[in-house]
């Protein structure tokens, strides 16, 4: 359960509703649970949500790139419920069953057969980028042989990203829907 209160939609009026409707419209006809979770305050809300749709925009990066770093840093923090939630948008974004599979495997992920080169890549900067806030010059320079600077941005953008909703919805223990449990 939830360690704060989620906002239902039947509590929310003026621009939270309407945010609340896009949500409903962009998300599978449901709010989900963290959003609810932020319902306080369309201060929070509105950005939150137009940072979250930058991992499942186009862009330079393509979009299952953006979720595999997503992904392999929810994998770091342990955050079960991006973990869920994200290994859904990443089969809609092209990785494999076998990636899914792979981020919910022990060991380690970057040298997991089923990852082609670039991805061991996003993978390896995606881990190091939240196990310490830095990256190796190795793992920088490995990555410019797939991205060029903007690309690069993006990437290091949707990890930040992930570890922002990682934190808020493991600290506020905000539990995962039920469609998306295993």
């Amino acid at each position: 359960m939830s360690r704060i209160k989620l906002i239902d939609k039947s509590q929310v009026s003026g621009e939270l509703a309407e945010i609340y409707a896009q949500l409903k419209q962009t998300r599978g006809g449901k709010v989900p649970n963290l959003f609810m979770a932020m319902g306080y305050s369309e201060l929070m809300l509105a950005p939150a949500m137009a940072v979250a749709d930058f991992v499942s925009a186009e862009s330079k990066v393509k979009i299952k790139h953006k979720q595999l770093a997503y992904l392999a840093t929810s994998r770091i923090n342990n955050c079960e419920y991006c973990l869920a939630r994200h290994a859904a948008a990443g089969l809609k974004a092209g990785l494999s069953e076998a990636n899914i599979e792979a981020l919910y495997q022990e060991g380690d992920l970057a040298s997991n057969p089923c990852f082609d080169d670039c991805e061991k890549t996003i993978i390896r900067f995606s881990e190091e980028l939240t196990r310490t806030a830095t990256v190796q010059p190795n793992s920088f320079d490995a990555l410019k042989n797939f991205f060029n600077d903007e690309e690069i941005l993006e990437l290091a953008y949707s990890v930040a990203v992930a570890n922002m909703f990682n934190r808020l919805a493991s600290g506020l223990g905000i539990e995962l829907e039920p469609e998306f449990k295993k």
